[in-house]
């Protein structure tokens, strides 16, 4: 196959500011303007036989639509990546590892299974010693975070009462240290929740060597209330964030523009956390309220700052 011509000086100023733009439309879940971008990318690149380069922006893209909810046009996308590149690239590991997490997403394991064996026996498509040790860490973690919340889905939502979320959110809030409310959301994760998140665990370090396992926690996961309350929290973000911290949502606009009353404006932001949640199938009352208490300890601004989902793709980034 021949090689592409190189791209001129203002190709590469015009293809580093698309690819620029489309990363922050990644980060901030806008499907739409991923969609624009990759298609400007498409008419630059595909003409000059850049393939490689086009596809790591489709992949950006289907990450844009996994994150949007939209887990079919995501799957397909994803699939279609597959196809087109060498199964020995990092773009062909980075396919399969999103794509694993979409089919964790619709709580099927049995599909997710194996195609997170090929993307951790495929962590050898990355050459260079310390990203490949960092993308294995970022992975392994992220496909326990979907695990366990492909796993809280499973449960359901219960029928939730607005007003007694607000208070006993706010009361929990007030009452308690940070920490102490992580403990108790550890508390209220149900055991077949654990359960399914050592089996993920299990799954993905099954194909590492023993001295790269030793770098990674234990597949026996650790049941204490603390460190099981981190790792909830840390997978309900993944869903809530963008409900909250998107800069055009009602809520952030609310929270940081209006002239509301302050206990308005927490009534809101709890209610929008528990209409995402029971959105997502994810409705136990403790989690919602424990949830919604430790973003109000900590306040939006800090929330939104500190806990931004990092979108997979961006582990290319120095």
């Amino acid at each position: 196959m021949n090689k592409p011509p190189k791209l001129t000086d203002s190709q590469k100023r015009r293809l580093k500011h698309l690819e620029s733009a489309l990363r922050d439309a990644v980060e901030i879940g806008k499907l739409q303007r991923a969609e624009l971008l990759t298609h400007e990318i498409q008419e630059m690149l595909r003409p000059t036989g850049h393939e490689a380069r086009l596809m790591q922006a489709k992949n950006w893209l289907f990450e844009a639509a996994m994150e949007a909810g939209n887990i079919g046009y995501a799957i397909s996308g994803f699939e279609g990546v597959r196809k087109k590149v060498s199964h020995a690239t990092r773009l062909y590991l980075e396919a399969t590892a999103l794509l694993a997490i979409c089919y964790l997403r619709k709580g099927d394991i049995k599909k997710a299974q194996p195609l997170i064996d090929e993307a951790l026996s495929s962590l050898k498509n990355i050459r260079t010693d310390n990203q490949r040790r960092n993308f294995r860490v970022s992975i392994v973690k992220r496909f326990e975070e979907e695990g366990m919340l492909a796993a809280l889905r499973e449960i359901g939502a219960q029928p939730l009462n607005i007003d007694e979320i607000y208070l006993d959110a706010s009361a929990v809030a007030e009452k308690k240290t940070k920490e102490e409310i992580i403990i108790l959301l550890g508390e209220s994760t149900p055991p077949s929740v654990v359960h399914f998140l050592e089996r993920v665990s299990m799954i993905s370090k099954k194909q590492l060597s023993y001295k790269e396992v030793l770098f990674l926690p234990s597949h026996q996961i650790d049941q204490k209330p603390l460190k099981l309350g981190q790792r909830v929290f840390s997978s309900l973000k993944h869903v809530v964030w963008k409900s909250l911290c998107d800069p055009e949502s009602s809520v952030y606009k609310l929270w940081f523009t209006s002239g509301m009353t302050v206990v308005f404006d927490k009534k809101y932001l709890t209610t929008a956390i528990a209409t995402t949640l029971a959105g997502y199938k994810v409705g136990a009352y403790g989690m919602v309220v424990y949830f919604g208490a430790l973003v109000l300890k900590m306040g939006l601004e800090v929330f939104c700052d500190v806990y931004k989902p990092k979108p997979l793709m961006g582990s290319r980034e120095k």
